[in-house]
């Protein structure tokens, strides 16, 4: 009995060292100056400690810029996804509409398409109507390919309300979009959490669209501000590690101070109703 508890902590404490190593690799490196990173064998802690590669990738580099597209691009995109999303959810959930069936097939056939299959169509007519290099012409996309997701998963939350609600609000004179907004939505609040943090970091980390529909360095967002860190003849690893760092650094803050709410709603997803 002794052994086998033994056996299954070692085991997670095995599984431990490979998720943690690669983050701290990523932390030590960011604070190594580039004379230390060439090092062999690679010294487990740097011998003298630096911030450098921080302040290139922020000044050097124009990573705050990069910073302020994603943060912009992001917070638009997950707001808009989690309002049509929500009524969407909440009208093939509860309201006698017809094939909805083939809606949710539908849904679940789009989310299924990676963007670089519509990628050629989706730059010419995002060209003709003006919208590279733009804000708006990545905010686009990012609605579209993480609606079907979010619809999906708030379907679920709606689905396990009882229809009575809506039944008696309708008695008591209130419209439908009224019973939606002031009774149904407070009640699926852990499912808006959970598709709202998977939306902004699905839009955060996001870099394929994002290197082709704003390719100028002044719209450019932090995973195609890393990627293009690298000259032709050096690649500052420091610097990239460093702004890895810092582009990771809100998806963790977001995820810690809403980590409650993004629990309950993935077990209350998973619920069938």
């Amino acid at each position: 009995m002794r052994m086998s508890k033994l056996s299954r902590y070692l085991v997670l404490i095995g599984f431990l060292i490979i998720i943690v190593a690669p983050f701290y690799w990523l932390i030590i490196t960011s604070l190594k100056p580039q004379s230390e990173l060439g090092a062999y064998p690679p010294n487990l802690l740097p011998e003298s400690w630096t911030l450098d590669n921080y302040r290139e990738a922020l000044v050097d580099y124009g990573f705050l810029t990069n910073l302020f597209n994603s943060v912009i691009v992001s917070i638009s995109a997950t707001i808009i996804v989690l309002i049509f999303s929500s009524m969407a959810a909440f009208a093939i959930a509860k309201l006698p509409l017809p094939n909805k069936f083939p809606m949710m097939a539908g849904l679940l056939i789009l989310s299924m398409f990676p963007p670089v299959t519509v990628a050629p169509a989706l730059y010419i007519m995002l060209n003709n109507l003006g919208l590279l290099n733009t804000y708006t012409g990545l905010i686009i996309p990012y609605i579209a390919f993480n609606l079907p997701f979010a619809i999906w998963l708030l379907r679920n939350y709606f689905v396990q309300i009882p229809t009575e609600l809506l039944e008696s609000a309708r008695v008591d004179g209130a419209t439908t979009f009224y019973t939606f907004y002031k009774i149904y939505l407070p009640l699926i609040r852990p499912g808006l959490f959970t598709a709202g943090i998977f939306t902004y970091i699905a839009t955060w980390i996001e870099f394929f669209l994002a290197l082709i529909i704003n390719p100028d360095p002044s719209m450019r967002t932090v995973s195609v501000g890393i990627a293009l860190f690298s000259g032709p003849y050096s690649i500052p690893y420091g610097t990239i590690f460093a702004g890895s760092i810092i582009a990771m650094l809100p998806i963790i803050i977001l995820t810690i101070i809403f980590r409650k709410g993004i629990v309950s709603g993935l077990t209350g997803g998973a619920i069938k109703g």
